[in-house]
């Protein structure tokens, strides 16, 4: 990338003012250093917007201790300035803040790979959205999984049964909180139908592919409603 767009007024931007208030122009200075070393690495077949220069570079090329560096520049990602991703550093943002010809190629090479992201034309999502959202599709995705490997934890806890993380579990969790329940919610279904079928003939359906099956699961949370109301009227 040849160049990048600077407002004039950035200096007044509030998290751009924390980091002066903290670090002086020291802060300042290494922010747009940096921005200027990803600016430098982004090229048609780059597109990362990655950081790629280690701190001890970093300490080099400015002169500042290899220790401030690394305090500023965690400063620096706090403010969410910059992403961190396990280790990796980026600044999607400077995706909309590139040349022409950056501009150009990030329409045509990275819009297109991400159309189920917004389900909207690329001149409609521009292209910061567009990276932006994809990055935030695939930490949603982690935090919805990691939440159903929970859900697993409880009802073998419960059950006393071995049922494994596997994608076929997963999922069917996964597809209960993307409809809007809670892990208490899927967990209170779990307890529910343990205090019902412990001990008797239901109990072998004390199993994932049982109780969060779509059609099933909508029913048995439908009871959770029912008892709340009951609870409500004083029955």
């Amino acid at each position: 990338m040849k160049w990048f767009k600077h407002d004039s007024n950035a200096n007044t931007d509030a998290k751009l003012e924390k980091l002066m208030i903290r670090y002086g122009l020291e802060g300042y200075g290494l922010y747009w250093f940096c921005l200027e070393l990803i600016a430098a690495q982004v090229e048609k077949y780059n597109l990362t917007f990655e950081l790629e220069h280690d701190s001890e570079i970093i300490s080099h090329r400015t002169g500042l201790h290899i220790e401030q560096v690394q305090e500023i520049m965690s400063f620096i990602i706090d403010l969410k300035l910059f992403e961190n991703d396990r280790g990796i550093i980026t600044c999607l943002k400077m995706a909309t803040r590139t040349d022409e010809y950056t501009q150009k190629i990030l329409k045509t090479d990275i819009i297109n790979k991400v159309p189920t992201v917004s389900r909207q034309s690329p001149d409609s999502v521009g292209i910061k959205s567009a990276l932006i959202e994809e990055k935030e599709e695939k930490e949603e995705k982690e935090r919805l999984t990691a939440q159903a490997i929970e859900v697993i934890k409880h009802l073998n806890n419960k059950t006393g049964k071995k049922f494994k993380p596997v994608d076929s579990n997963l999922k069917l969790v996964v597809a209960r909180l993307k409809e809007g329940n809670s892990v208490g919610d899927i967990t209170w279904v779990i307890d529910h139908k343990i205090s019902e079928w412990k001990g008797n003939d239901y109990e072998k359906y004390l199993r994932p592919s049982t109780l969060f099956n779509a059609e099933k699961f909508n029913q048995y949370i439908g009871e959770k409603t029912k008892q709340s109301s009951y609870g409500a009227n004083g029955i």
